[in-house]
């Protein structure tokens, strides 16, 4: 019976594949999708398969080709393949918007319809190792005995302790397939009462974290909800000594509420006194702070640095970040002569709210670093030359790698001596955020305009187009003693000096993926025009 049923199960996959072929248009066993068409291939493979949105221009694409054919005539021959598609989204502009498309080639993968970014290699192999580990049950039920092993394949796993039928099944399946762990969790259900006896989890239904660093098996206690639970996640997915290597560390430092001592340090060698006392420190505060080691190289490890605006710093350095990220304090230490003790004691009088706040900043700059239109202003100055002014101060705020920020400085200098014929006590500095900070200062990306009116602490921040009418008359109206601005003519901008708007960019992750050199990347698609608004501003 049972050879039976799987010859016509063989059967039926194969009228299925004969008649996909006959319905759609494959080229070297790609399948090839439209606007019109992506609907019905949704349907007829249960909305899971990879699409790559191409142009027939694009060098990145035409790289990709040949190696993203390799693997879909492989898949073909697997037992469950997956189908890999394309999509000419240069020509077919409304099938590039219905999924993103930013840059080609963009590819995506489709399970059960939810759509997920693919990050995985730009090679044959790379393909294919990234889709089979994708292709299990979302939320697999899964036996006590299978357990063990399946835990040991992700460094964290959620596992729902529950009989088949629990309601509470949704709740993991909506966690299985949220963006934010679909790519590094796994999610299980065990439905064998003496499974949750063994492992110690107590009454059922119940959720647990089985994680490979740390305690290896954390009980969630809270109140059963997709977003509790989603925050349980996050939180227990970090341990409590890690390497800052990437975008999800400076994310789990600076953005999640985390106390975390850090230590700065160009020596990678773990044997040295420095790093076993910092070592045993965090395991000494486990579960009330977090501890991170930090190097010198570009993008995470020098975010964290610019964080602490260590720059022309003498290492190593521990700092320690409080719930608000613009709390910090540093201890200077030494690698051979630091002891527990003394990191213990600086975190006891970090708890104990003994400590000065660290405020970062460039040192005093001096008259060269001033010009006839900005005075030059750091952390150290900013109090005297802007708070206590007795000039209206407008204060245009730039950081490291901003296009735009040269461009707007350019337009004041170019405005500034017909502002101050109207209005002579006008001042403008420059503040870089990248080296710099002051109190009451909320970053919201860059270049940013704000207006400090005589003596005055409270700022008016410019939110307008950046042009040099709206801006000239902004400046005017917030200063005081303003005249009106229609006393002198002001030229509108000429699109061959600066752009009518300085636009103000999203900022390039400074946090990326190393590739391997075969792995093939992508470029900008300049056919996908977006509207011409206002850019949003650059984020840190």
């Amino acid at each position: 019976m049972r050879k039976v049923l799987l010859a016509t199960l063989q059967l039926l996959l194969c009228a299925s594949l004969a008649s996909a072929q006959e319905e759609f248009q494959y080229e070297d066993g790609v399948l090839i999708a439209t606007s019109q068409n992506i609907d019905k291939i949704i349907a007829h493979f249960n909305g899971t398969f990879l699409l790559e949105l191409y142009a027939p221009w694009c060098g990145h694409c035409k790289r990709l080709q040949p190696l993203y054919n390799a693997a879909a005539q492989k898949l073909s021959a697997q037992e469950n393949p997956i189908q890999l598609v394309k999509g000419n989204a240069a020509d077919d502009r409304s099938l590039g918007m219905r999924y993103g498309l930013r840059s080609y080639p963009t590819i995506v993968f489709l399970k059960n319809g939810i759509v997920y970014k693919y990050t995985g290699a730009r090679t044959e192999e790379g393909i294919i190792a990234w889709l089979s580990q994708r292709t299990h049950p979302t939320a697999e039920l899964i036996t006590c005995t299978q357990l063990a092993h399946k835990v040991k394949a992700n460094q964290l796993n959620l596992v729902l302790f529950a009989e088949e039928s629990s309601t509470q099944r949704d709740t993991l399946v909506k966690l299985a397939q949220d963006h934010s762990f679909y790519d590094k969790y796994g999610f299980y259900q065990v439905s064998e009462p003496d499974c949750a006896v063994q492992h110690q989890i107590g009454s059922t239904p119940a959720f647990a974290i089985f994680r490979n660093f740390d305690e290896p098996i954390v009980n969630y206690s809270g109140d059963i909800s997709e977003q509790n639970l989603k925050s349980f996640i996050i939180k227990q997915s970090i341990p409590s000594l890690f390497y800052v290597k990437d975008g999800d560390d400076v994310r789990n430092i600076l953005e999640l509420g985390h106390k975390v001592a850090i230590m700065f340090s160009e020596n990678r060698d773990s044997s040295n006194t420095l790093y076993q006392a910092f070592r045993a420190a965090s395991q000494t505060y486990r579960g009330k702070m977090l501890f991170a080691i930090s190097g010198m190289q570009d993008g995470a490890q020098d975010k964290i640095r610019g964080h602490f605006g260590l720059h022309n710093t003498q290492y190593p350095i521990i700092g320690i970040i409080d719930q608000d990220p613009n709390l910090k304090y540093i201890l200077n230490v030494d690698e051979e002569t630091t002891s527990e003790e003394q990191i213990n004691g600086f975190i006891n009088d970090f708890f104990g709210d003994k400590l000065s706040k660290y405020i970062k900043s460039e040192d005093i700059p001096d008259e060269s670093s001033h010009d006839d239109v900005f005075t030059k202003v750091v952390s150290k100055t900013f109090e005297q030359e802007v708070l206590k002014s007795q000039s209206n101060v407008v204060v245009v705020y730039t950081t490291r790698r901003c296009q735009n920020c040269p461009k707007i400085q350019q337009m004041i200098r170019s405005l500034a001596p017909k502002l101050r014929q109207q209005n002579s006590n006008l001042k403008f500095v420059v503040f870089d955020d990248y080296y710099n900070e002051h109190e009451g200062r909320n970053i919201k990306g860059h270049p940013e305009l704000r207006i400090y009116a005589e003596n005055k602490p409270q700022s008016v921040e410019y939110s307008d187009k950046m042009d040099e009418q709206k801006l000239s008359k902004w400046i005017l109206d917030n200063a005081k003693l303003a005249l009106p601005v229609e006393n002198v003519p002001i030229e509108e901008v000429k699109q061959e000096q600066a752009p009518e708007e300085v636009k103000q960019e999203q900022a390039p992750e400074e946090v990326k993926q190393e590739q391997a050199p075969e792995e093939v990347k992508q470029e900008q698609a300049p056919e996908v025009v977006k509207p011409e608004a206002e850019v949003k501003k650059e984020e840190l």
